[in-house]
């Protein structure tokens, strides 16, 4: 190989380093990464098993209440990427409209609207961190309410 083909080897290998860089460099979005639960347990770097939960006392559906609560929890955790609402802090979560039945909507609440704190680990950072969870994790909410 001459000199010539030698440095356009190397344009052609610094184009390809600049691309994958660009790729390493612009983490790509949460919602974008977690198609399922499975991709929840990766990123949160458990097993499903470590979410098992069982209370003596509760009853098969009471227990199921509690392991949705659980799942829940870790899919807000991993959404939210470590961030925890402050006091008057704009947070979403799905609510619950019950004079139609459940129905799923979503909603924007402040602090001091919502008024929780502990319930504030269900809750997510943006509304499309929330719709986005909505559409994936409907059951974990049917689940959570004992719908099923």
């Amino acid at each position: 190989m001459d000199k010539e083909e030698a440095k356009k080897q190397l344009t052609k290998l610094e184009a390809e380093v600049a691309k994958l860089r660009n790729i390493i460099d612009s983490p790509q979005k949460i919602t974008d990464r977690v198609k399922d639960y499975g991709d929840i347990l990766k990123i949160a770097g458990v097993r499903e098993s470590d979410d098992e939960v069982e209370i003596k006392g509760f009853n098969s559906s009471e227990n199921k209440v509690v392991k949705s609560l659980v799942k829940k929890m870790r899919i807000a955790k991993v959404y939210n990427e470590g961030w925890l609402p402050r006091h008057n802090e704009q947070r979403w979560y799905p609510y619950y409209n019950v004079s139609s039945g459940f129905v799923f909507h979503n909603t924007a609440c402040g602090g001091t609207n919502a008024n929780t704190s502990s319930a504030s680990r269900l809750c997510f950072r943006t509304d499309e961190l929330t719709r986005d969870y909505a559409r994936k994790f409907k059951d974990v909410d049917e689940d959570f309410i004992d719908l099923r």
